[in-house]
């Protein structure tokens, strides 16, 4: 997934990331703001996916609106929450069936779409 990211951004895509992390150090080792346009975690922000307003903070520092993104996550009720705030979902399972669902809906419009 971490290869998915760098070739998505590769290809002008901005990226995120929203994690419910409590601050517990799970991200050392990591350099999350290298890797991502915008990081946004909970223990940061005082709320937790789903919260609307997790995904509005999330939309905000990324600079994009709810309906310009896709979020990615292994739990469908985050998908869910953030799919009735407009922002497309997958629920990820394994890297290959995420990166051809994310290819699907980053792909340009066709003509006559």
């Amino acid at each position: 997934m971490i290869a998915l990211v760098a070739a998505l951004r590769a290809c002008g895509h901005r990226a995120g990331l929203l994690s419910n992390s409590l601050g517990d150090h799970c991200y050392d080792g990591f350099d999350l703001p290298a890797m991502f346009d915008a990081v946004t975690v909970s223990g940061d922000i005082g709320v937790r996916k789903p919260s609307r307003r997790a995904y509005a903070t999330a939309c905000e520092r990324l600079g994009v609106r709810p309906e310009e993104t896709v979020m990615v996550d292994d739990l469908p009720q985050n998908i869910a929450a953030a799919e009735r705030l407009g922002i497309a979902g997958i629920v990820h399972r394994d890297a290959a069936t995420t990166a051809a669902e994310l290819a699907r809906l980053l792909a340009p419009p066709t003509a006559g779409a």
